[in-house]
């Protein structure tokens, strides 16, 4: 009994080391989740002066829009960051 109690102890410190993510040293969480709804994709392009924007063939992940130069472009969502790209 007297030598769990160490090693029980010494394991809970030791886990907040391990749950680390080795490339950037911030501390993964299970179950952390972006908004990446067709609302939220929209604020986030309208803040950045994007207008006329729409989901293509129903997709929130697929979108149309105007960008600032107000030339139409086509928009792909990342599922995982929320982050748009052409």
């Amino acid at each position: 009994m007297r030598i769990l109690l160490p090693v029980a102890i010494a394991a809970m410190v030791a886990l907040p080391a391990v749950a680390e993510d080795a490339d950037v040293g911030a501390p993964m969480f299970v179950g952390q989740e972006i908004d990446t709804s067709f609302e939220t994709s929209r604020s986030r392009l309208t803040a950045q002066d994007y207008s006329e924007i729409e989901m293509e063939n129903g997709s929130p992940y697929h979108l149309t829009a105007r960008d600032p130069e107000g030339s139409e472009v086509l928009l792909t969502i990342d599922p995982q960051s929320g982050e748009h790209s052409r």
